[in-house]
């Protein structure tokens, strides 16, 4: 608990104080309320005055009637002659419908595939790296989608940017079953 003093307290050397009051707490000061100001001993902080609280529902009248006068100067000002601005709509994020592709394929949404190879999507686009869904596919080991996209004519010999076609991609990541589906279904 902290214990307050007003101002009169304050030492004028280390050994003599400037009133009678001498260390009396706050409460007890000779000082009228709104006059005094108080310090705490123990933190040397001083507040410059002290007000008397006041009643909420003068404090909402006050801001109501403040804001009533801030409406009233804005009236016919220049900002308020200004012509309204529209608002733009907000701007879509619009992906490539490539990637769209890559990651309903990467998803392995096959609904979704279908929707997007009926609107004319082409299956075997390729990203920055020259990866296609096929290629995704077979390092995600993603048998089921593999045999989906092949089905719906991916080319399996459709090389990346390293060189490397969607068998190399299986074999490299050890998945022998998509590596043989790849070998079946054709000519390398």
């Amino acid at each position: 608990m902290m214990t307050l003093y007003c101002s009169c307290w304050q030492e004028r050397s280390s050994r003599e104080t400037p009133c009678a009051s001498r260390r009396l707490p706050f409460l007890a000061c000779s000082l009228p309320t709104p006059q005094c100001a108080v310090q705490s001993v123990s933190i040397n902080f001083s507040l410059r005055k002290i007000r008397a609280p006041r009643q909420e529902g003068m404090k909402m009248a006050d801001a109501k009637q403040k804001r009533n006068e801030q409406l009233k100067s804005w009236l016919g000002s220049e900002t308020d002659l200004e012509p309204p601005v529209l608002k733009k709509k907000k701007t879509k994020v619009k992906f490539d419908d490539g990637a769209v592709f890559l990651a309903a394929c990467s998803s392995g949404d096959t609904e979704e595939v279908l929707r997007l190879l009926d609107r004319g999507a082409d299956i075997n686009y390729a990203n920055v790296d020259g990866l296609t869904a096929l290629h995704q596919a077979c390092i995600d080991d993603n048998v089921d989608m593999v045999t989906f996209l092949v089905e719906h004519g991916a080319n399996i010999n459709q090389p990346d940017n390293e060189g490397w076609i969607p068998l190399h991609a299986a074999a490299s990541c050890g998945y022998m079953d998509i590596a043989e589906y790849l070998i079946s279904q054709g000519p390398m």
